[in-house]
C-alpha cells in the first residue's frame, strides 16, 4: 500500500512545483495562504481525533509556510503593513507551536479568522 502512494505523492509535488514556477509573486503568496488554511484545518481535525503524528505534521507544515511568507517580507522598507504582517506571522507561529504542544483546538480556532482575513486580502490582489 505504501508503494502505491509514492507515485501519487511525486505527481502532487511535481504539480505544485509546476504551478509555483508559472506563478507570479502574488499568485505564489496566495497559493501559500490557501495551503496554510488547509494545514490549519488539519491541525484542528487531528487534535480532535487524537491523531498526534498527523497533527504534528500539519503544525510543522503550517509553521514552515508562515516562515516562508515571513521571509518574503522586506522588513527594511519601514512599511507599516509589512511590519504588521511580520508580527502576525510571528504570532501565528508561536500560537501554532503552543496549540500543537498542548493539543488546544481553541487556540488554533482563534488564528483562523486572522489568517483568513490576510488570505482574502491576497486573493483580492490576484483577482
Amino acid at each position: 500500500m505504501l508503494m502505491s502512494k509514492r507515485p501519487n505523492n511525486a505527481y502532487k509535488k511535481t504539480q505544485v512545483e509546476a504551478q509555483a514556477a508559472a506563478s507570479t509573486s502574488i499568485e505564489l503568496i496566495r497559493m501559500l495562504h490557501v495551503k496554510l488554511s488547509e494545514e490549519i484545518d488539519k491541525i484542528s481535525f487531528h487534535i480532535e481525533r487524537k491523531n498526534i503524528e498527523l497533527k504534528a505534521t500539519a503544525a510543522q507544515k503550517s509553521m514552515d509556510i508562515l516562515i516562508a511568507l515571513d521571509s518574503s517580507l522586506d522588513l527594511s522598507s519601514g512599511n507599516e503593513l509589512i511590519n504588521n504582517l511580520h508580527r502576525i506571522y510571528e504570532y501565528s507561529i508561536r500560537q501554532i507551536y503552543e496549540a500543537s504542544k498542548n493539543n488546544d483546538v481553541a487556540e488554533i480556532n482563534k488564528l483562523k479568522p486572522i489568517l483568513q482575513d490576510i488570505k482574502e486580502g491576497w486573493e483580492g490582489l490576484s483577482a
